[in-house]
């Protein structure tokens, strides 16, 4: 097997001299994790988020604030799925907050009934809000480290994704189309996509650990990041994955796409292609 792989790798070491190759990647309808349809009929309401003007709801925003204070906050009548005016919804606020106690209190309000998915109004969850800032630097600040937020948030993330779907009829009973909502499948794509792309290597384990990714999945977003990253790499086939004739393939394809990341390519097809095998030990 190892000697196709190399012979896979001399074709794409070759790759920088062809103008014009036309290559596919094999056609796969595993996206990696379990789906299930239902009738949009079935689909929860959204969670509501107030905006009326309340003072004990707005000094949950407080710089500084702890857990303890939420709590006393909230029995006093604050309310967690609230928006100060001009500002994210809470929990949306908190998944950007750095350090210890902005983790501990983003548990907290999780824990005390802040919505984190089916947010009405809004396409983005903590998670996907957290994975956006993380990594940033603005105005001078230092920049921001949201990976022990990213590990807390990640662990509520279910491991199948619902679509709501119906089908559409005209007046004649023709079939014109469907209606639908893909957002839970599209909110798991950019966990996935953001994980890969940030080489959080943390992330990218609890995903599979939690089963919100298999590992074959894993690998074909790694090859698409066109960032050789050995650790990575290990951690997946150390997950099982599979299918690397499929990744040497659309390294192929990348290759010769993407002149400029043709020895980023070369470097993951080598690290691909030369692990040792049951065979080699």
């Amino acid at each position: 097997m190892k000697k196709l792989y190399i012979s896979i790798l001399s074709i794409i070491l070759c790759t920088q001299n062809i103008q014009s190759m036309e290559l596919t990647t094999p056609p796969s309808n595993d996206c990696g994790y379990q789906i299930i349809t239902k009738s949009l009929k079935d689909r929860p309401q959204p969670i509501s988020i107030s905006t009326k003007l309340n003072p004990l709801s707005e000094k949950l925003y407080d710089n500084n604030i702890t857990d303890i204070e939420i709590r006393e906050l909230v029995k006093t009548g604050a309310e967690l799925n609230h928006a100060k005016s001009g500002d994210y919804p809470l929990m949306l606020y908190y998944a950007v907050q750095n350090g210890p106690q902005g983790v501990k209190n983003m548990k907290t309000i999780i824990e005390l009934g802040a919505a984190i998915h089916n947010i009405k109004g809004e396409e983005d969850t903590p998670l996907t809000i957290a994975l956006q800032y993380n990594g940033r630097k603005k105005n001078g600040e230092e920049k921001k480290d949201l990976t022990d937020m990213i590990q807390l948030l990640i662990t509520y993330e279910k491991p199948t994704v619902t679509i709501y779907e119906d089908n559409r009829y005209d007046e004649n009973g023709e079939w014109e189309g469907n209606n639908h909502d893909y957002s839970e499948r599209e909110i798991r794509e950019y966990i996935i996509s953001q994980s890969f792309k940030q080489q959080n290597i943390a992330a990218i384990k609890s995903l599979l650990d939690l089963k919100l990714m298999t590992a074959n999945r894993g690998l074909k977003e790694f090859v698409s990041t066109m960032e050789p990253n050995q650790p990575i790499l290990n951690l997946l086939l150390s997950y099982g994955a599979q299918n690397i004739e499929d990744a040497l393939l659309q390294i192929m394809s990348e290759a010769s796409k993407y002149k400029k990341y043709s020895e980023k390519m070369r470097t993951m097809a080598q690290q691909i292609v030369y692990l040792p095998t049951d065979s080699d030990k």
